[in-house]
């Protein structure tokens, strides 16, 4: 597992509650009640706000508004964990094995935004719901809620949208001859299904009964048919400028990391043109080596059409000389394994969910 990643994604679990709570500081609390009798609610449940039609969170303060602040996080620890648990499903499911090496997928940064998002969007239907004053100890606590009702039915609203965007996806894949927008179509059915864990675990933990909505499809299934898709997809490396000499055997091995099968026969479905510059630029003030270039691919189907193409500025240095074009060579190696893939399905034109 990518622990760049890992990382990333336990930054935006712990920075949600804070951005929940700046976004719903506007929300209008209730007047504080006064007293020296301790209502029943602050240690247990509220008789209007049951467990059963709401989640509810608790908080104290010196004053109105951080009493309230603190009971809207202390509710939002409630999908905390199952953000967790969400990206730890989503980066699984998303990491492939490619020469012994796990490879994480797209997939998992866009879900992880999708998991936040959600999130914080179900935290704006928090209200502050109940305000008392310890008037002897002159402390403030507040009682946070959300509707369990409200959040889940947008929720189930999300998830068949989602659901509708995979079927619409599924029959374009299975009418479409052309194979990159069928391995596009099949990506899309995909990423809503995985797109989909993020609403139907939060939907799990506002349903009282824990089970939300079943899925259709079987995200192993789905994922299975994409990557046969792309091994039956043929392509063809024609290098039309080489630099360094050794752009061919990179692009075969991203072509092969990203899924697809090489052919250096006509009978390819596609030529992927790939040219690849790279200019001296000596040694700068510093006392390092550089070097400048650009890689560039262009994507040809077999009616002789161009399907799309796309270049990357190529910048290395180094303390020595002779090591600037190999750490050029392997910036292009990184670049085409990380984005060669999603370039290529970008370019079926067909757009995603």
């Amino acid at each position: 597992m990518d622990g760049g990643l890992t990382e990333m994604n336990m930054a935006l679990s712990k920075s949600l509650v804070i951005f929940g709570i700046g976004a719903l500081l506007s929300a209008c609390a209730s007047s504080p009640q006064q007293g020296a009798e301790r209502p029943a609610w602050i240690d247990g449940s509220h008789p209007r706000y049951t467990p059963d039609l709401y989640i509810t969170g608790r908080g104290e303060g010196r004053s109105a508004d951080e009493a309230g602040n603190h009971a809207r996080a202390d509710l939002a620890k409630t999908f905390e964990v199952y953000i967790r648990e969400d990206q730890k499903d989503v980066q699984a499911f998303s990491a492939t094995t490619e020469g012994g090496k796990s490879v994480q997928s797209k997939n998992s940064q866009s879900v992880t935004r999708t998991i936040v998002t959600t999130t914080a969007q179900l935290l704006k239907g928090v209200q502050v719901v109940d305000v008392w004053r310890d008037t002897v100890l002159q402390r403030n606590y507040a009682l946070a809620a959300l509707s369990r009702q409200q959040a889940s039915a947008a929720l189930r609203q999300e998830i068949s949208r989602l659901d509708d965007a995979s079927k619409l996806n599924i029959e374009s894949a299975a009418n479409s001859i052309d194979p990159l927008e069928k391995i596009a179509r099949a990506y899309n059915a995909l990423d809503a299904q995985i797109q989909r864990l993020a609403f139907q675990r939060s939907l799990q933990v506002v349903d009282r009964s824990g089970e939300g909505v079943r899925a259709v499809w079987s995200l192993p299934q789905l994922r299975s048919d994409f990557e046969k898709l792309l091994k039956r997809t043929r392509l063809r490396v024609a290098v039309t400028n080489d630099d360094s000499g050794l752009i061919k055997e990179a692009l075969d091995a991203a072509i092969a990391n990203a899924g697809f099968s090489t052919d250096d026969t006509s009978s390819a479905d596609y030529v992927l043109e790939t040219s690849f510059t790279l200019d001296d630029l000596g040694q700068k003030s510093d006392g390092w080596y550089w070097v400048s270039g650009a890689l560039e691919i262009k994507l040809v189907d077999r009616a002789n059409k161009t399907r799309g193409g796309k270049r990357w500025p190529i910048k290395a240095s180094a303390q020595q000389r002779q090591m600037t074009s190999q750490r050029a060579r392997d910036e292009v190696a990184r670049l085409l394994d990380k984005e060669l893939r999603s370039t290529l399905i970008g370019f079926s034109g067909a757009e995603g969910v």
